[in-house]
């Protein structure tokens, strides 16, 4: 999956959908909850009913095929295996698929089963909470956000700050953070090891932008992110001060202007990860 703008994936969910998957379609203009979904002539009105209707471990998908939706927030995907994608709609320039607004000061997804996949959406948080978030469970492992920009929040991503919220194999690829967010970009604080961060654009978002901190975890991969600093300052791209074994290669990071920031993007507090090739403007530089 490539930087912002994110590519449209028509069905990212094929490869992984079993024999009794379900398809329902949500379309906030032209739908209504009472409808069954299962046509896209039929649509469902808000994601929260599509929800009810998944069945655990089936890999149900949810196509949101409005340009622009909105719905009470936050929406709580707790049924495991479930890919929820937004369609591209009718604006030539729309490359994120469906605009999500937030009806009220909230997240607006909240992560509360494993195997959720969310694609394509440019997403709207509450100016109080990050627009993507976690809840509780052990069971909240290989949770994936691909291909959506974040354009307001506090975080764009944000994890619990307790154990397993989520667990382990948080995947975020492709994705863009934008400078309306209020503290950053992508928050780590649970004890989940083996996260991969890949392809993923920071676009003069408030640092830390990627923010590894709380309990103990280990094994993840942070690969290829490009980072447009909002300040000259340590460790604005990618900050650590937890965190053990993981690799961050092939990240490149500078504040704005055309010459090369002074301060290090990199902070590494705790010394036991790898660090390969991660450029300050165009120079390989190891963690402060």
């Amino acid at each position: 999956m490539g930087l912002f703008p994110p590519t449209v994936v028509s069905n990212p969910a094929g490869l992984a959908q079993g024999p009794n998957a379900n398809v329902y379609f949500v379309d906030y203009n032209n739908g209504s909850d009472d409808n069954p979904g299962t046509k896209r002539e039929q649509p469902l009105e808000s994601i929260a009913a599509a929800v009810a209707l998944c069945s655990d471990a089936q890999g149900d998908v949810i196509y949101v095929t409005s340009s622009v939706h909105v719905e009470d927030l936050p929406i709580v995907i707790d049924v495991q295996g479930v890919y929820v994608i937004g369609l591209p709609g009718q604006v030539p320039t729309q490359q994120c698929g469906t605009w999500i607004y937030p009806l009220s000061d909230s997240p607006v997804f909240t992560l509360s089963a494993g195997d959720v996949k969310i694609f394509n959406f440019m997403i709207w948080g509450g100016a109080s909470g990050a627009a993507v978030n976690f809840g509780a469970g052990a069971t909240n492992v290989r949770n994936g956000i691909h291909n959506c920009y974040f354009w307001s929040g506090t975080w764009g991503i944000q994890d619990g700050a307790a154990a397993n919220t989520p667990s382990h194999y948080l995947s975020i690829t492709g994705c863009g953070f934008g400078p309306s967010l209020s503290v950053g970009g992508i928050n780590l604080r649970s004890n989940g090891s083996w996260h991969l961060i890949e392809n993923c654009f920071f676009e003069q978002t408030p640092g830390p932008q990627i923010l590894i901190n709380g309990f103990a975890k280990a094994g993840g991969r942070v690969l290829n992110c490009l980072h447009s600093l909002d300040s000259d300052t340590a460790g604005d791209a990618i900050t650590l001060s937890t965190g053990t074994r993981w690799v961050f290669m092939g990240n490149r990071a500078n504040d704005r202007g055309v010459t090369a920031m002074a301060a290090i993007p990199w902070v590494d507090s705790v010394a036991t990860n790898v660090w390969m090739d991660n450029y300050r403007c165009n120079a390989v530089v190891l963690p402060a």
